[in-house]
């Protein structure tokens, strides 16, 4: 076996199950399609306008910020696939345990990734090139900027997989590797933001970069196995376990109103999610879409569009957007993907006394610890960055949480409704449900936002009411996803 061999039973995995979905779901997919379309045309036709009229709302953008936010997304995703697909994938004991040197099966995994990233990367790129020739737009580019762009999106996905084998060590370890990894990406970031080159050298560096990449890799396999022990194995080596409950007298009071069984399993959702690094990337996650609202609404404090005739709404929904894509991520994806993260522990699950809802419950509980982050980060401080009264400020984070919950109890049914059981991707969902599950939310967050929104700008105090009475509402949306969500669970066959 060879990492060739690796690389195409993953690939052949993942066309198999791409077509799989296309075929049960041709008119999600055609209308997918469609959506990427519109967006891409939307997106081309903003900049385009910007580049005509002077102080365009898109008009500063160059070719260093659209490679540093083509870095960004891959390096963001890369990490995110390691992570499942590797240092938490425990069917990996298979490739190891075959006659094959383990670099062979990290350059395997390393090459699925890099070409599903290229092909990813062509697909936006070959639609950005047909909605330019059909609408005849006058979008900049050349040659080299597409080369620099693939290697960019080579240079991403790589760190971002070197990133995530080191970032499953303790602290003191940790950081010591990440001081290797470092330098490339402070070499990267000055490269772009003060040298600026362009055309043949700066596809050089980029080139040269991906070389230093590669041998870093030499010592990412050097610690790939250990790695790969921590992270499937995450509670190895803690002495007491810590889904013992303990009777000090000092438990929290929400775990003092709740039965013992519920409280076991809070306990080990809670646990679990700080072993695997969840909160960790809940906290990144939410810091990241927060800095973007709040960039974005800097970006538009001065342009026109503010200017017009309804240009005050372009600043709420703006911090809507970002409250949206928060809760969206956490903790709705979260809880999408927490059925079919537990596997074949299911088996246990469904085998003991307890309820599809107590253990749908416990999950969404433990998926809303991302409240206060998500109410104090995209709702408050971009408000503030905004210009909001105190009472505006107070009423986004009414939204968050009307959001949260909303997105919390969809998520709870979805989960159980369309499991994914896969031990190789820790249960995250495929595509079409992922976009099913986004357009759910979209219309159930309209419908409960946008009359309370109105209600607001005529009278701040009924609007204050309507937003309080409709996050009582997206609780009880949250409960009937959870009681309706464990009705599904209960009917789960686990083979």
């Amino acid at each position: 076996m060879d990492w060739f061999d690796i690389y195409a039973v993953d690939a052949l995995e993942s066309a198999r199950a791409l077509k799989k979905r296309v075929r049960s779901h041709p008119l999600f997919t055609l209308w997918f399609f469609i959506l990427c379309l519109v967006f891409c045309w939307f997106m081309l036709r903003i900049y385009s306008i910007s580049l005509e009229i002077e102080g365009g709302p898109l008009s500063d953008i160059t070719p260093a910020n659209i490679l540093l936010i083509l870095f960004v997304i891959f390096f963001a995703k890369s990490v995110s696939d390691t992570q499942r697909r590797i240092n938490q994938n425990k069917s990996l004991i298979f490739n190891m345990s075959q006659p094959v040197s383990q670099n062979r099966v990290l350059y395997g995994k390393l090459f699925y990734q890099l070409a599903v990233n290229v092909w990813l990367f062509s697909a936006i790129l070959g639609l950005i090139v047909l909605v330019t020739l059909a609408f005849d737009y006058n979008v900049p580019g050349d040659f080299w900027f597409v080369i620099i762009s693939v290697l960019t999106v080579v240079f991403g996905t790589i760190t971002g997989f070197i990133f995530a084998i080191y970032n499953v060590f303790p602290f003191k370890r940790r950081l010591a590797l990440m001081m290797l990894l470092i330098p490339l990406f402070v070499v990267f970031y000055s490269i772009l933001t003060y040298a600026s080159p362009a055309g043949e050298i700066l596809a050089l560096v980029m080139a040269l970069l991906v070389v230093a990449c590669f041998g870093e890799m030499i010592i990412a396999n050097r610690v790939f196995l250990e790695a790969w022990n921590i992270g499937t194995h995450p509670g190895k080596g803690i002495r007491r376990s810590l889904y013992t409950p303990r009777n000090n007298g000092r438990e929290p009071v929400l775990t003092r109103f709740m039965a013992e069984d519920s409280h076991v399993l809070l306990k080990r959702e809670v646990v679990e999610r700080f072993r695997s690094g969840q909160f960790l990337g809940m906290v990144i996650t939410l810091v990241a879409i927060t800095y973007g609202t709040i960039y974005a609404v800097n970006e538009f404090a001065d342009t026109e569009a503010v200017e017009l005739r309804y240009g005050y709404l372009v600043k709420p929904l703006i911090v809507g957007m970002g409250i949206f894509a928060a809760a969206l991520l956490e903790p709705g994806i979260s809880t999408l993907s927490s059925i079919g993260r537990e596997g074949k522990n299911m088996w246990i699950l469904r085998s003991s006394p307890i309820r599809g809802s107590t253990v749908l419950s416990t999950k969404a509980v433990a998926s809303l610890v991302s409240v206060p982050f998500i109410a104090l980060g995209p709702g408050i401080f971009p408000s503030i960055f905004a210009g909001f009264t105190y009472s505006s400020t107070i009423f986004s984070a009414l939204v968050a949480l009307t959001m949260v919950f909303l997105c919390t109890g969809i998520a709870s049914w979805f989960s159980a409704k369309y499991p994914n059981f896969d031990e190789s991707v820790k249960g995250y969902p495929d595509i079409m449900t992922l976009y099913m599950y986004a357009m759910v939310c979209l219309f159930f967050v309209l419908m409960f936002t946008a009359a309370p929104f109105f209600i607001w700008i005529y009278d701040n105090f009924l609007g204050m009411l309507a937003i309080i009475f409709f996050a009582d509402l997206a609780a009880l949306v949250m409960y009937l996803g959870i009681v309706l969500g464990g009705a599904e669970l209960d009917k789960t066959e686990v083979k």
